[in-house]
C-alpha cells in the first residue's frame, strides 16, 4: 500500500498509513475500507520525546 510506513531496521513491521489530517502530518491507522479509525500526529509523537523523561534506550547492532 502506498504510504504505508514500516519501521527501517530489524523486522519489516508496519506503523501506519503515511497520512494528512486536518492539514496536519500523521500517521492513521485505517480498517478494511480504508477508512481512518484513529491517528496520531507528528507534532504529537515529537512532543511525546520532548516531555517523557523515562523513554527506554537501546543500543543495537542491525
Amino acid at each position: 500500500m502506498e504510504g504505508l510506513t514500516y519501521a527501517k531496521h530489524g523486522q519489516k513491521k508496519p506503523l501506519g498509513q503515511l497520512a494528512k489530517i486536518n492539514g496536519k502530518r500523521a500517521v492513521a491507522f485505517l480498517d478494511k475500507d480504508k477508512q481512518v479509525k484513529s491517528y496520531t500526529t507528528i507534532d504529537e509523537i515529537n512532543d511525546m520525546f520532548c516531555t517523557i523523561d523515562n523513554v527506554p534506550e537501546y543500543n543495537l547492532d542491525f
